[in-house]
């Protein structure tokens, strides 16, 4: 049996009269007529409001929540935390009323609570909050009923709520064994309230669904649409099983669920999103396409679906490939990503599907320019979203350096050419240029006349003033068209800068101002060609950068080389395309045969064939090596398989005798640490990565045990010896502070001279986000499998942070990997002194292979750029390490 409150059936003239007679009656005595006056009062005056202002603030909030339909739906949608501001005045409204009602109205004897709307009014509370999206102060309010009102019916109520709470806050730990003592109960106890027995199953639903358990979801589905009365919440579970079906495969299945949905009369959205899957279920196996596509092609043709064409496209699109015509399904997805105007993810969704074909094909311009457009829109959570952003830089890099060769190869052929032909094609496309400038002025001024009639013929005077309906802004139909030509014209660009250009990775912007100071300046000299040189409708722009003289072809030449020398690294390493890489590679050696990258381009080809099984080019290439370089290291590598694991072994026992003499030194055996160091000069020379490391100990050591003379003299060897070693700032400051007391042991230009000298392009950033930096030669590193390092570094000590990793082509010789964000650089510096020297994550790199470092992302640009390793450890040293 299920129970119900009670509805006390006094008239409200009763009330009345007990307000006159009573007036403002106390709740410290416990008598009839107290009690009487306080239920009354608190249920149809303060509770009563606060209700009504919940029940105002869930249908706000049920009207302004979004829903994303490729995704499948949760059961429960209460809206993000921005779009609960919208109802928060109301939401705290109600929590006013219920604070009051408990205040003013509760008589609570001898553990026993006699105003029957107090569990309630905590009850409003816990809910306000939890539409508010604070789920720390509803689960106190839930709990709360929970643990007083052990013998009421409420705490079922509660609990239920409770479990709610948890599963917003994804503690599904917690959520699963509320859900079971109420599953417990619900057979036996008779007062389980009647609304907690109609939503159990589907908050149990929603538990899984947000856990992507679809399979476990279903038979809670089922009895929930069997219990729940209300033909909204049913819809939306017939909908939501509907979706999982058709992801699982069942497309029978899910077709019927969905013709369900839509006699159900559902929203409009949710009717013309079960439309277009019910066309997407479509087997080509089993059905005939053509009644799916007029019917698509119908719904094209509705004005309600102007909004949604993108996934009319995409499903269309979804018709074609399963019907084998991949040209059609094509031009369907470009259709579906030029027609979404409002609904990113479906925009996105549409570009990776074509980024990901083309790719395949392999067309790699086109999937860059679609990939870029995916990434824009990408929400961060999207599944491989790091896969995704990493494929669009690699394949960004790859066309910057395809357009390299490209510009630089037509503007050798115009400096070729005779002084005629190379003004004509210049004319020419200035010309075209003219013409198009022409056509888009006509254009916006069809565009001003169509306002203009449509204004005349809604009866607006010619005459009006600016501040009426005439004036663009404060037309409607002016704006809705304007917007309208914007979009077929531009797509759905975000508000920043730049918003017309599409691939914003490929140029370098310079903003006005710095124009305007050239113009100036040029104006200033009577420089008129320097002028004429800056506006694209004169030759004069066009001539500037073609290369007419030697040392202009030359650079010329130079910039193409590095182009295709990069082309072949991020064919072979970024896209894993053998072919294309060879092809880049032999490009260059017949261009450029005596390019100074010959030997790597040499290496690289030997490695290339010999993967692709052409053991005879490999063969080619292996003895171009051997012969024309026989004393590199790429000749060792090649004739003696293990050289490159005996340098490696060589580098781990010097390595492994640091960290014995660094251990020796934290002890006091200062005589074994010089012992030690003198060894690995002796063992492996002075120009090994580590070995100004052992000098410095060395020197640190014979100040405890000798002279401070002896101290000086260790360290003006390593400042003189190895300037640029990160170990000399540290000799440099020791000596600055012995030099203060013995000037005569001095040397050199003292640590604070040197900072003042120290020119820097960068600017200490405490507060500013902070990524930890990690620069690794090329050849020392695999490097997926260093990324695979430092994740599982990460998830075992950074296992709470989102922290994602990233890695590009710093230039030809070495990889740049980033790990972020940090939100400063203290909590950056802590993850590098934590991981710095890690064992797992550094055991393969070998000594004098990487640098590693912190970087603001102010920093971060610039010293992509400028790619000076050394010149931003400096900067580190001083700003990061000194301290």
């Amino acid at each position: 049996m299920i129970s119900r409150k009670p509805y006390r059936s006094l008239a409200p003239a009763i009330l009345f009269v007990l307000v006159i007679v009573l007036g403002s009656c106390s709740t410290k005595k416990n008598s009839f007529t107290r009690r009487m006056y306080h239920n009354l009062t608190s249920h149809y005056n303060v509770y009563w409001n606060g209700k009504e202002a919940l029940i105002e603030a869930e249908k706000e909030l049920q009207a302004a929540v979004k829903e994303n339909y490729n995704m499948v739906l949760p059961m429960f949608n209460y809206g993000s935390e921005q779009e609960s501001k919208a109802v928060t005045p109301l939401l705290d409204r109600s929590i006013e009323k219920g604070s009051k009602t408990i205040l003013r109205h509760s008589m609570r004897f001898g553990g026993h609570e006699y105003v029957k709307w107090i569990d309630d009014a905590y009850m409003l509370i816990g809910k306000s909050y939890f539409y508010k999206h604070d789920y720390f102060s509803a689960r106190r309010s839930f709990s709360f009923v929970m643990r007083e009102y052990e013998d009421n019916p409420t705490k079922y109520e509660a609990m239920l709520w409770l479990a709610k709470t948890y599963i917003e806050m994804e503690q599904f730990e917690k959520s699963e064994p509320l859900l079971n003592l109420i599953q417990g109960d619900m057979n036996d106890e008779e007062n389980i309230p009647a609304s907690v027995y109609r939503e159990f199953a589907l908050v149990n639903a929603d538990q899984f669904l947000k856990q992507e358990k679809y399979d476990y979801a279903i038979d809670y589905l089922y009895d929930g649409i069997a219990r729940v009365g209300k033909k909204d919440i049913k819809t939306r579970a017939k909908f939501i099983l509907a979706q999982i079906y058709q992801m699982d495969g069942d497309f029978d299945q899910a077709s019927q669920l969905y013709a369900e949905v839509i006699k159900r009369n559902p929203p409009y959205e949710m009717a013309f999103q079960s439309k277009i899957n019910l066309a997407r279920a479509y087997e080509a196996d089993n059905g005939d396409s053509k009644s799916i596509i007029k019917y698509l092609s119908r719904m094209l043709r509705d004005d309600k679906n102007k909004e949604f064409l993108d996934q009319i496209y995409f499903a269309l699109a979804e018709v074609a490939f399963k019907d084998k015509d991949d040209t059609l399904g094509i031009h369907y997805l470009r259709l579906s990503v030029a027609r979404s105007i409002n609904n990113n993810y479906q925009k996105s969704t549409s570009s990776l599907k074509l980024a990901d074909i083309y790719f395949a094909m392999p067309e790699y311009e086109l999937s860059q320019a679609y990939y870029d457009t995916a990434v824009t829109y990408l929400p961060e959570d999207y599944p491989n979203y790091t896969e995704i952003k990493n494929k669009a830089d690699k394949l960004s890099e790859l066309v910057a350096n395809l357009w390299v060769i490209q510009v630089e190869d037509s503007l050798q052929m115009l400096a070729f050419m005779s002084d005629e032909e190379r003004l004509a094609i210049i004319d020419k496309i200035i010309k075209e240029l003219v013409e198009e400038e022409q056509r888009q002025r006509e254009a916006e001024e069809l565009a001003q006349n169509m306002v203009a009639f449509d204004q005349g013929q809604s009866g607006f005077a010619t005459s009006q003033p600016i501040g009426g309906a005439k004036w663009y802004f404060y037309n409607t139909n002016a704006l809705s068209n304007g917007y309208s030509e914007f979009i077929r014209k531009w797509g759905n660009r975000k508000l920043e800068d730049l918003w017309r250009l599409k691939d914003k990775q490929l140029i370098i912007y310079e903003p006005d101002e710095i124009l305007d100071e050239e113009l100036d300046s040029l104006m200033q000299a009577g420089d008129t060609l320097g002028i004429m040189a800056m506006d694209e409708h004169n030759r004069e722009y066009y001539l500037k950068d073609i290369p007419f003289t030697q040392e202009a072809l030359d650079k010329s030449d130079k910039s193409i080389a590095e182009a295709y020398y990069n082309l072949g690294l991020i064919y072979a390493e970024g896209l894993n395309d053998a072919p294309k890489s060879i092809e880049a590679y032999e490009t260059l050696l017949d261009r450029f045969p005596n390019n100074p990258n010959k030997l790597k381009v040499y290496y690289q080809l030997y490695r290339l064939y010999l993967d692709i099984g052409n053991s005879e080019k490999s063969d080619y290439y292996k003895n171009m090596i051997i012969n024309d370089f026989p004393d590199s290291d790429y000749a060792m590598i090649i004739l003696d398989p293990d050289y490159y694991k005996n340098m490696q072994a060589s580098e781990s026992e010097l390595t492994t005798l640091y960290h014995k003499t660094y251990s020796a030194f934290k002890v006091g055996r200062y005589y074994k640490v010089i012992s030690n160091s003198d060894m690995a000069v002796n063992l492996y020379g002075d120009t090994a990565s580590l070995i100004p490391k052992f000098l410095y100990l060395k020197a640190l050591s014979i100040g405890k045990v000798d002279v401070v003379d002896s101290l000086a003299v260790a360290l003006k060897f390593i400042v003189t010896n190895y300037p640029n070693n990160e170990v000399k700032p540290l000799a440099q400051n020791l000596l600055d502070y012995i030099s203060k007391d013995r000037p005569d042991l001095g040397t050199g230009v003292s640590q604070v001279q040197q900072d003042t000298v120290f020119q820097s392009p960068y600017t200490y950033d405490p507060n500013g986000i902070h990524l930890y930096l990690l620069v690794v030669k090329r050849q020392a590193v695999k490097l997926n499998a260093m990324k695979v390092k430092i994740s599982d570094h990460n998830k075992k000590y950074y296992s709470t942070k989102a922290l994602s990793i990233n890695s590009v082509l710093l230039d030809e010789n070495r990889y740049m990997i980033t790990v972020g964000n940090f939100e400063s650089a203290a909590t950056a510096m802590k993850y590098f002194n934590q991981t710095s020297g890690d064992e797992y994550v550094f055991s393969d790199l070998g000594i004098g292979n990487y640098s590693e470092a912190v970087i603001s992302m102010k920093n971060y640009p610039i010293f992509y750029k400028d790619k000076g390793v050394n010149l931003y450890l400096r900067f580190f040293e001083i700003e990061y390490l000194d301290d």
